[in-house]
């Protein structure tokens, strides 16, 4: 266990950037504030054991005859020191703040300590340096999306203070990709194997240890239905891996280890939440309809312009705007997309585009689950992480989180259009866009009407009937399209 030291300027907000002063020897848990177990968070406001001894001080202080000034403001320390033992956190007062900064030990960096400070303590999993590694190595990966703006993610202290301060809890919603990566350390250790990982399986090692340092609950469950056949084996070795030590982690992830020892992996957990994994999720048909209807117009002949636009159009007159749908259109239809969202759309063998579409559509599931919750984060003091290998999803989560006013809204509407469209066609669409949905009252929308109470199952069925009739052209040259 390490403890980690952090200086906070009492009127900053409540995400504030904080500076990390050192790290000292472990201490008891028992007298830590508000201590919860392995990991937890602990306050010592505002000394620190990094600090010398008061009796250090006292002698310091006698052999040069202290002033009356001096001896007040050694008092003040006392009193500061006092407090931190029963981890108060408020502010010392300022004479204290002079004392702690000019008594630090030498071999520490001078640090000038602002009128209102706190000092916090928390404990770790991993040691300093390490925590250091893991943050610099998913920086440079980049695998998670956070709903804080202007704030580094790759923090361990920004969902450590959240928890400390307002009780607010982290979650970590994992796309496949990501489950793929820890299941890939997982799977050969409970097989009795210890295989070299590959840089996949480093990238999952330093998730699992991140989120394990912050605290975070993980939630796979939407990726588990993407394999409902073998979801409650890998909810198993999931639930294995999340006990796993951080710091085995952090040694896979850093490459000082190759593969997780068969002793590090504990046992299979005793009781599985009794869930049908075969079982359709909520909103499932209406986000696959929205995938098949982007795959139908995208087979169109239309101009890029064009598809965008009657896609635009479609949700308006015959369906609904599902936010995250209209986003991965934008992203897919635009002449300067870099891969295809939907794989195999065009080959020969058509179940291999239906399965592409059906791909997709979980990519829709984890941005729309992902949406719902960090709406209410707020309310449920809850902070949502999604963590993705996949760019492109990662730019339409953060693009569904534009602030709390219209304004806010509208600019990075037209941002997001102007990204991937340019300026004025981007714009065009973007005004589009804002004028249908300020519109979605109109009675001549089919939404607003009767409809059949079939109309979402032949509506998906008549679209997939299309997709698989489809046919490429062969053309005079040899090449199909």
């Amino acid at each position: 266990m390490f403890v980690l030291l952090a200086m906070i300027p009492k009127s900053a907000d409540r995400l504030a950037k904080t500076t990390l002063l050192a790290p000292s020897a472990p201490r008891s848990e028992s007298e830590a504030f508000g201590t919860q177990g392995e990991g937890a968070a602990t306050f010592l406001s505002p000394n620190h054991p990094v600090i010398p001894s008061l009796s250090r001080d006292l002698q310091h202080l006698s052999s040069s005859s202290p002033s009356r000034k001096k001896k007040r403001e050694l008092l003040s320390q006392r009193s500061a020191r006092s407090r931190s033992q029963i981890g108060d956190m408020r502010p010392c007062n300022p004479a204290a703040r002079i004392c702690l900064a000019r008594n630090s030990r030498r071999d520490l960096p001078t640090v000038i300590i602002p009128m209102e400070t706190y000092f916090e303590s928390y404990y770790l999993p991993i040691s300093l340096d390490a925590l250091g590694a893991i943050q610099a190595m998913l920086r440079r990966y980049d695998p998670f999306c956070a709903f804080l703006p202007d704030i580094d993610c790759y923090d361990v202290l920004t969902f450590r203070r959240q928890k400390a301060h307002h009780e607010t809890k982290t979650f970590a919603l994992f796309d496949r990709n990501i489950l793929s990566d820890v299941l890939s350390l997982v799977t050969p250790a409970a097989a009795g194997q210890e295989i070299k990982c590959n840089e996949r399986g480093r990238i999952g090692a330093a998730v699992m240890c991140f989120l394990q340092s912050c605290n975070a609950l993980i939630e796979p469950s939407i990726s588990l239905y993407e394999n409902p056949e073998k979801a409650l084996e890998e909810l198993s070795l999931f639930r294995r891996a999340d006990n796993i030590d951080a710091s085995i982690y952090a040694r896979i992830a850093l490459g000082n280890l190759d593969a997780l020892p068969r002793s590090a992996l504990p046992p299979p957990p005793d009781h599985l939440p009794q869930v049908d994994f075969t079982k359709p999720i909520t909103h499932r048909r209406k986000l696959r309809i929205a995938a098949l209807k982007i795959a139908e117009i995208d087979l169109s002949d239309r101009s890029p312009e064009e598809k965008m636009e009657a896609y635009l159009q479609w949700t308006f007159a015959d369906y609904i705007s599902i936010t995250p749908a209209v986003l991965l259109a934008a992203t897919y239809f635009t002449p300067r997309r870099t891969r295809p969202l939907l794989r195999n759309l065009r080959s020969v063998d058509r179940n291999k585009a239906l399965q592409g579409i059906n791909n997709a559509v979980w990519d829709l599931q984890v941005l729309l689950h992902w949406m719902k919750s960090t709406e209410r984060q707020d309310e449920q003091r809850r902070l949502w992480i999604l963590c993705s290998r996949d760019t492109a999803l990662k730019r339409i989560a953060r693009a569904l989180h534009c602030g709390d006013s219209e304004l806010a809204a509208e600019k990075e509407r037209r941002s997001f259009y102007e990204e991937y469209w340019g300026a004025r066609e981007g714009l065009r669409l973007a005004d589009l866009s804002t004028a249908l949905q300020n519109d979605s009252s109109n009675p001549i929308r089919r939404a607003n009407g009767p409809t059949s109470p079939n109309y979402l199952e032949d509506l998906e069925r008549d679209l997939e009937a299309k997709l698989l009739a489809w046919r490429p052209i062969e053309r005079a040259s040899g090449s199909i399209s």
